[in-house]
């Protein structure tokens, strides 16, 4: 996984291949995907999104930007809490909000989370919120992080709802 997260990574971004795709159902799958991971670490996922929630974007590369994230959320979190996916539609925008009940920031690393090799993971590439906040931007949207007043992390996504042709 490691391996084939720094290959994605040392690869230019190829370009966008758009198409009409819901990112509440994306979230959802996204979510289903993670089940397993999560029961067995004693967690659940749960996706709290409106029936649909359309845009024109590269359905893969939203997903794998979602991929990261939750598993980020579920790497995060302990033993009895849950990781919730939420997806709100703005007028413009659509955001999707990743939010772990876990420690939140380790002090040190507040300032660098987005620099590749950073994480606190001991098993982590700190790649991962590298290649989402790429894959973002190339949409021209941004990824960003905040703490959770109730702990924890709040990873979230906008996403205009039609790209504005940011270069690859």
């Amino acid at each position: 996984t490691i391996l084939d997260e720094f290959l994605n990574f040392s690869r230019p971004l190829v370009p966008l291949h758009l198409s009409a795709t819901d990112m509440s159902e994306l979230a959802r799958d996204v979510a289903r995907l993670h089940e397993g991971s999560a029961a067995e670490r004693g967690l659940s996922i749960e996706v709290e999104a409106p029936a649909r929630a359309a845009l024109a974007c590269d359905a893969r590369k939203v997903r794998q930007v979602l991929i990261n994230l939750v598993q980020n959320a579920l790497d995060a979190s302990p033993r009895g809490e849950r990781v919730t996916v939420r997806v709100e539609e703005h007028p413009q925008i659509l955001r999707a909000s990743i939010i772990d009940r876990g420690k939140g920031f380790a002090p040190e690393l507040k300032g660098r989370l987005f620099e590749a090799g950073v994480t606190s993971k001991q098993h982590g590439s700190g790649i991962g919120l590298v290649v989402a906040r790429s894959l973002c931007r190339q949409h021209g949207g941004e990824v960003t992080l905040q703490e959770n007043p109730s702990g924890g992390v709040i990873a979230m996504f906008e996403l205009p709802k039609t790209p504005t042709g940011a270069p690859a």
